[in-house]
């Protein structure tokens, strides 16, 4: 739920992977006529049914002629000097850009509704050739299911020093990329267990082509859900099994296919958000961004005492220069606070920690063990077994739900008297909030 970098380094190499294909995407397509003539026939007849239906005027324009220039068009754009580079590395608000200039093209709107309608085309005119969906090829061309194969070799029982590989940094490579080399090298051998044979044989090439999904979640370091913060997507790389999380597209690829493998658009999530909450449902442009803010920042995690029982729910920060677009959108996806009610437990345990290590006892403790120098803060944060900023967001699961209700317990604590509890009144305590 904290902001998500990516290093100079990753964005390089990802750069020269998806380089490789931009000259694979067929600069002409050939439409089948008989799938519009089919899709104009289906929507005219639920408009028929339903008056009200969602009927985009925007299909009387399409033929076979309209769509075969209207891809032309997108792909020439795509394929621009100016353009390419933000497609493939740009930051989500390049993204935001490029989305509204494409908007501004003559036929986009014909573009969209070759993806909506899942046109079927070829890359020939040959009848015999093969179709595909269109949104399908994009997606292929532009090198999202190379991105997502796995081509390293393991190597479990490596044990040289990082360090080393500066000696195997290839000699035909770009001037003064050698740092970016040597990081890339790095995450090769540390994190995914390539070999040092393995990395001295490869060529600049196969060294590029071992970019992929797995080396891009290890190099985000994000061992949780950036959405839910309660699952975690640590990758795994091994001889012996592989795992990692899904590949979530903030802009669904099914809408924008263009973004397929735009490095800003690929967020790790677990796949409970990926399947079962986000699914192909669709972010808005303006809305808050993974790697252009933090999540955590836009609302609070907070809680009421009704009774023996907790009512958890969430309020949306309202301070002065705080982005919360989207966070309505966010709630509703990702339905935070009926997962977090299930962690009522949880308040109920800091609640009482909070009230038995009162300002007193945490002093007495941090005199006790002075010998370490910790704070107060950093007392209370030994004992509850959570941190009370955002260091953890991206590290440990229920970071955001534990930082926001001990922050809330605290600050109400100090507008109650901070007296010690007594054994008998510990004890009544633990017995209403174990209930």
């Amino acid at each position: 739920m904290k902001r998500i970098e990516i290093s100079n380094s990753i964005l390089y190499i990802h750069k020269l992977f998806c380089t490789q294909f931009k000259d694979k995407i067929p600069d002409k397509i050939y439409v089948e006529q008989i799938t519009i003539d089919e899709i104009k026939k289906i929507e005219e007849d639920k408009l028929n049914k339903n008056p009200e239906y969602d009927y985009d005027v925007n299909i009387i324009k399409m033929t076979h002629k309209s769509c075969e220039e209207a891809h032309k068009e997108i792909i020439k754009f795509y394929k621009s000097e100016e353009n390419y580079k933000d497609f493939i590395i740009g930051d989500p608000d390049k993204l935001y850009n490029l989305i509204k200039d494409m908007e501004k093209l003559r036929l986009y709107n014909i573009f969209q509704m070759m993806v909506k309608f899942k046109i079927k085309v070829k890359i020939n005119n040959d009848p015999k050739s093969k179709s595909f969906i269109y949104s399908n090829l994009l997606i292929d061309k532009l090198g999202y299911s190379k991105f997502t194969e796995i081509r390293i070799t393991v190597d479990d029982d490596t044990n040289i020093y990082s360090t080393d590989l500066k000696e195997l940094i290839p000699t035909d490579i770009e001037n003064d990329k050698e740092e970016e080399w040597f990081e890339y090298l790095k995450l090769l051998y540390i994190k995914l267990n390539m070999s040092k044979k393995d990395i001295k044989n490869n060529s600049v090439k196969k060294l590029i082509n071992c970019w992929g999904a797995y080396p891009f979640a290890f190099s985000l370091d994000v061992t949780v859900c950036p959405y839910c913060n309660k699952q975690y997507i640590e990758p795994i790389y091994t001889n012996k099994g592989k795992m990692r999380g899904d590949m979530d597209h903030f802009y669904s690829k099914e809408l924008y296919p263009l973004f397929s493998i735009s490095i800003y658009n690929l967020v790790p999530v677990c796949g409970f958000c990926n399947s079962s909450f986000k699914g192909t449902k669709n972010f808005e442009l303006a809305d808050i961004h993974p790697y252009r803010e933090s999540i955590d920042e836009s609302f609070n995690f907070k809680f009421k005492l009704h009774g023996d029982s907790i009512k958890v729910y969430t309020k949306k920060n309202l301070e002065p220069g705080v982005k919360t677009n989207g966070f309505d959108r966010y709630n509703d996806y990702f339905k935070y606070e009926k997962q977090y009610q299930y962690h009522e437990n949880l308040v109920k345990e800091f609640i009482m920690k909070t009230r038995m290590y009162n300002d007193d006892v945490v002093e007495n403790l941090r005199e006790k063990f002075n010998i370490y120098n910790l704070s107060s803060k950093q007392i209370k944060e030994q004992i509850y077994g959570y941190r009370m900023d955002d260091k953890d967001l991206n590290k440990k699961t229920l970071a955001k739900f534990a930082k926001d209700i001990l922050l809330q317990l605290n600050s109400e604590e100090k507008n109650h008297d901070n007296i010690q509890l007594t054994i008998e009144e510990r004890s009544k305590l633990l017995e209403k909030l174990n209930k």
